[in-house]
């Protein structure tokens, strides 16, 4: 059976991918800050008859954290087919402009840059012996690259100009941990696409964090760039890389 693995998803998101990774035929590993989410994950899927899920405890801010998370995953697996990382969710920073504090964005580069790069580099070597790894990072945030500059939309004010760079730092960082990947089988891509369910009552918010959830599984497994709204900015396993909003 093929595994793959999750990192850094809220119960919502890990639900829907867990859920569709194990209709393909994946034992499905979730990576945990908090494991009674991960619990519950379990318990509903197990309700539904599906037994193909594990969970483990990882603070992607935490260098320590996933120094442990990777020697436990090491024992339980011996290759690892699917990685994606779901990082950042800025919709409630509450300061911006000339009163955003200096450190107001060290929270996104710390997850965004060192988190990625030490969960890639700890789960590389068991990547390298699947027939065709893939890692997909994931940005779920309300900052996006075609809404920064229109003032008139909802959440400009809370859009960070933290962001976009963090969100470059990813990308590059994961490319350069696994060491040229256009000259080896890896498959990387980053998706940045839009707000999670901040709120648990706002049905259609959930909704489309599901919709997008299992979507971003289909690319992930599929290649294929029919993914709605979701922004795929950076395609860096073939020869050459791509940058479009599908």
């Amino acid at each position: 059976m093929r595994t793959a693995l999750i990192t850094g998803a809220n119960k919502i998101i890990s639900l829907e991918m867990a859920r569709k990774l194990a209709d393909e035929n994946y034992f499905v590993y979730i990576g945990c800050s908090d494991l009674a989410i991960g619990e519950q994950v379990v318990k509903e899927l197990a309700a539904e008859g599906i037994g193909t899920v594990d969970i483990f405890y990882v603070d992607i801010s935490s260098e320590s954290s996933i120094d442990a998370a990777g020697q436990e995953i090491g024992i339980l697996i011996n290759s690892l087919d699917v990685l994606i990382n779901n990082t950042i969710d800025t919709f409630f920073m509450s300061t911006y402009g000339l009163s955003a504090h200096p450190d107001s964005g060290k929270g996104i580069f710390e997850v965004n840059d060192a988190g990625t790069k030490g969960i890639v580099n700890k789960l590389t070597e068991l990547l390298r012996k699947s027939l065709s790894p893939r890692i997909v990072n994931v940005i779920w945030t309300s900052s996006t690259r075609t809404g920064t500059n229109q003032s008139a939309q909802t959440f400009f004010h809370h859009r960070l100009p933290d962001l976009q760079p963090a969100i470059e730092l990813m990308r590059l960082q994961t490319a350069h941990v696994v060491n040229k990947p256009r000259k080896t089988n890896f498959k990387i891509d980053t998706i940045v696409t839009s707000v999670t369910g901040i709120d648990p009552h706002d049905h259609q918010v959930i909704q489309k964090v599901k919709n997008e959830s299992i979507d971003i599984i289909k690319y992930a497994l599929t290649g294929k760039k029919d993914l709605g709204s979701i922004a795929v900015s950076l395609d860096i396993g073939g020869d050459d890389s791509t940058c479009a909003a599908v």
